[in-house]
């Protein structure tokens, strides 16, 4: 069924000393506009489809570079922590001051225990020497 063509004829209007025309349209300028706005809306949604996925895209990648990044400084923890493990502690450091504390005193005493036992034995030998001079 075609359409017919209605031309609306233009209207003078009139009000507080203002002249205003308004030009009416024919109903296929009104559909020929409303065709090309439902044309820019159909673009509009597409290129809003196209953000919205471009978006996506965006975030996946950005929350694996995300995750790559944590896994790298948890890496980077735990190396710490190995080196942190190996390193001596001051309980560690403490002990082994105590125990070569102790072999100094033990090597001391062993030294002036030979020290009085070499005295004696000198003692001995040169009251023995003194005697046979004697």
């Amino acid at each position: 069924m075609a359409r017919a063509k209605r031309q609306l004829n233009p209207t003078t209007y009139t009000a507080n000393n203002t002249t205003t025309n308004i030009q009416l349209t024919t109903i296929s300028q009104v559909e020929e506009k409303v065709n090309l706005l439902f044309e820019m809306l159909v673009k509009t949604m597409k290129t809003v489809e196209e953000i919205k996925d471009s978006m996506a895209h965006t975030e996946a990648i950005q929350a694996a570079k995300d995750d790559a990044q944590d896994e790298v400084m948890q890496m980077e923890f735990d190396s710490y922590d190995r080196k942190l493990a190996n390193v001596l502690k001051y309980k560690d450091l403490s002990e082994a001051m105590a125990m070569m504390d102790a072999q100094m005193k033990s090597l001391e005493a062993g030294v002036n225990r030979k020290v009085l036992d070499s005295t004696r034995s000198l003692n001995s030998s040169v009251d023995h020497e003194l005697e046979k001079v004697r």
